[in-house]
């Protein structure tokens, strides 16, 4: 009797536990490695996070979000697709008094989900309070400066004025200019957008209204310049997490 009164409390708590995602399983591994090993948990991270972020910075980031004093996770939203996959909750730190939230971005390679990107900040902004005026502006500021940043050979100001403070703990200004290196051995010119009014095509918040992203093109008689350009809100002002620009 005793026996089949055990038995069932055992199943009634079994059956009671929600079943954790495959990417809430993956982060909750990657957070408790950080704090025994940060080494092994840079290790375990997908190939292009390690490409694009030294072992240094990645030091750097894990102490700026105190990510190896996490004493609780609140995972709120978990999706993913084939091979993509986004995690977003709160974390509890020991040594602070505030949640973080955080995005943990995943990558599906040889059958096992590995951490892509991390993110986090305190601040969000409504999409109500965006206008024309103010996005045409922020746009221009960004492609006039990478265009220079181009055809100066030069990322150094691009990158210390433009990009978020928290993603230049990931990616490092060699790694960006890198990425654009095609670009300048072309040497085209894209001083045709100067004067010009950036059409945009799509724009809108992913992530409870964490990130802006912002689609569309400059065109004109002389080119085509698209770009695709993604946002977050630091110190009250937009800085680039991420950038890609083509012409046509």
């Amino acid at each position: 009797m005793k026996k089949s009164a055990l038995l069932i409390s055992t199943i009634f708590l079994l059956s009671a536990c929600a079943p954790i995602g495959p990417l809430e399983l993956e982060a909750n591994t990657f957070l408790d490695l950080i704090a025994q090993d940060r080494q092994s948990a840079f290790e375990s991270t997908a190939a292009s996070f390690k490409s694009e972020t030294s072992v240094q910075r990645f030091d750097e980031l894990v102490d700026y979000l105190a990510l190896d004093q996490v004493d609780d996770k609140n995972w709120q939203e978990e999706n993913n697709n084939e091979n993509y996959g986004v995690l977003q909750g709160a974390l509890s730190r020991t040594d602070k008094s505030e949640d973080l939230p955080v995005l943990f971005e995943f990558t599906l390679e040889k059958n096992a989900w590995k951490i892509l990107g991390i993110t986090s900040d305190l601040e969000t902004f409504e999409a109500s309070d965006l206008e024309e005026e103010e996005l045409a502006e922020k746009i221009n500021s960004t492609i006039l400066a990478f265009v220079e940043a181009v055809n100066s050979d030069d990322f150094s100001a691009f990158y210390e004025n433009q990009m978020a403070n928290l993603k230049k703990l990931e990616l490092s200004e060699n790694k960006l200019k890198e990425i654009f290196q095609s670009l300048i051995n072309a040497e085209l010119d894209l001083n045709f957008i100067n004067g010009l009014n950036p059409i945009v095509v799509s724009k809108g918040f992913t992530n409870s209204d964490t990130y802006l992203n912002l689609n569309g093109r400059y065109v004109s008689e002389e080119g085509v310049l698209a770009f695709i350009l993604q946002y977050i809100l630091e110190d009250g002002e937009w800085k680039l997490t991420s950038i890609d620009v083509s012409t046509q």
